[in-house]
């Protein structure tokens, strides 16, 4: 044991000496670590690369024309502009240290791009957080719907018309915005600059990121305030050893004993060969149910205490499944659209002999192109339904917060069982015969005039109900009890 533990220290004394040439090296006046990065090519912490200025000139300074009017607006509008101002921060930041080094693993793009998802992702919690606030609603789903245009960062090998078809998106809560706010200037001023802001984003992007994010355009140009990815000089020596590292090692060569304690009572309790039960409680008569009947009206075993209970689970089953989003024709007759969450570029063409199911579809847009048979939309939330025309009816059934457009013929629309849902109208579709029942928050809005105004009239939910003894009927009315 003795001569283990004098092998140990000459053996951490060495350790020790050559730790102190190394310090003594590194440390030595005079001598300077050879930098093992690269020249910066387009300006590194101390200069800014030319497409990180043609970025400020043009995005940035659409951005600060929008912020501005926001501000001026007030009110959760001006603070959705803080918000977004920091998500094109994050794009900015992104997109300069993106120039200024290789591209990276899928793994390593996901880390450089996750500022930008979060500040995403804080903008649609700040949008449903006043989605009860009607006034603003519009202006914040415009931004919350736009902004989803920056993922152009990961998108190969076409990010310009990335960025138009989600800002094609939001258009329709734009429209709305003007249409909602005729005659005011400053929710126009609004507008056009929010418009603005991605018309300069796609010129940018088609100048300097034509097929994707240009990354390496600029070698070593990193923001300010981050850390250079590889830098020069020797790495920090190790710390020394710690002061009881030989008490450690000494009581693990004498240690052990409680594992072999362990094992000497284990051995000890098999070798008690048939008296190893003795320890064991007999079973007495009465304790057995089949000679105790008594004891079969008592309550059963009680459950573990440490185990949670389990969650029932409905007869039906369908409230927690869920399943792969779905786009099919089935039988060259019916579209079928289900379980597609968070996807707003579904697009089908339709003609006549075709109809579309919509099923369980949540925060998302489908757009029908042709003229098709009958639409349902069944089970969803927060969907929004673009149709050109239908040659019999739209039903929907069992969905929160839906929206529904025509832009040609529609002789019938059906609602049932839902809560929120705004119908807009073509002219050609004005005659149509709305059919309501067990249903909340209905609205209709009919078109006026020739620049895209509509007038919205609400669905009536409250009804009157009275004997006529004359003509022995029952007659109905809508109630005027606001």
């Amino acid at each position: 044991m003795s001569a283990d533990l004098n092998k140990l220290e000459g053996l951490v004394g060495r350790l020790e000496m050559a730790v102190q040439r190394q310090e003594a090296l590194y440390n030595k006046p005079g001598l300077s670590p050879k930098p093992t990065s690269i020249p910066p090519a387009g300006g590194g912490n101390g200069s800014i690369p030319p497409s990180i200025k043609a970025y400020d000139d043009s995005v940035n300074n659409a951005l600060k024309a929008f912020v501005a009017v926001s501000k001026k607006i007030g009110g959760p509008i001006g603070q959705m502009a803080d918000k977004v101002s920091v998500a094109f921060d994050s794009q900015r930041r992104a997109i300069w240290e993106g120039i200024g080094r290789p591209e990276p693993n899928d793994n390593q793009k996901q880390q450089l791009l996750q500022p930008v998802v979060e500040q995403v992702g804080i903008v649609c919690a700040f949008k449903e957080q006043n989605k009860t606030n009607k006034s603003v609603f519009n202006h914040l789903a415009a931004v919350s719907e736009g902004l989803s245009a920056l993922g152009w960062l990961g998108v190969k090998p076409t990010p310009g018309p990335y960025v138009k078809e989600m800002f094609d998106v939001a258009m329709f809560y734009v429209n709305r915005v003007r249409a909602e706010n005729k005659g005011d200037n400053n929710h126009a001023e609004w507008a056009k600059s929010w418009c603005d802001v991605f018309v300069a984003l796609q010129g940018y992007i088609k100048q300097w990121h034509t097929t994707g994010l240009s990354w390496n355009s600029a070698p070593g140009s990193q923001p300010s305030g981050t850390t250079p990815k590889s830098g020069g000089g020797a790495p920090p020596p190790p710390p020394p050893p710690s002061n009881d590292l030989l008490t450690q090692m000494a009581s693990k060569q004498s240690g052990g004993g409680g594992k072999d304690q362990g094992r000497q009572a284990l051995f000890a309790e098999l070798n008690k060969g048939d008296a190893i039960t003795s320890g064991l409680k007999k079973v007495t008569a009465d304790m057995q149910t089949h000679k105790n009947p008594q004891l079969r009206t008592q309550s059963t075993v009680p459950a573990d205490k440490g185990k949670s209970p389990q969650k029932s689970v409905s007869p039906s089953g369908k409230a927690g499944i869920e399943k792969p989003p779905k786009i099919e024709l089935k039988n060259q007759k019916v579209w079928e659209i289900e379980y597609h969450k968070d996807n707003r570029q579904i697009q089908i063409q339709a003609d006549l002999k075709h109809s579309v199911y919509i099923f369980r579809c949540e925060n998302s847009v489908i757009q029908i192109k042709g003229k098709a048979n009958s639409v349902t939309v069944d089970s969803c939330k927060k969907t929004s339904v673009v149709f050109d025309a239908l040659l019999s009816q739209v039903e929907v059934i069992n969905c929160q917060s839906i929206e529904l457009q025509t832009l040609g013929s529609l002789p019938t629309i059906s609602i049932q069982k839902t809560d929120g849902c705004q119908v807009y109208l073509s002219k050609e579709s004005l005659n149509a015969e709305i059919v309501t029942s067990k249903s909340s928050e209905m609205n209709i809005l009919v078109p006026k005039g020739a620049d895209g105004d509509f007038t919205e009239f609400p669905v009536p939910e409250q009804f009157k109900t009275t004997y006529n003894v004359k003509e022995n009927k029952l007659q109905t009315q809508v109630s005027d009890i606001v």
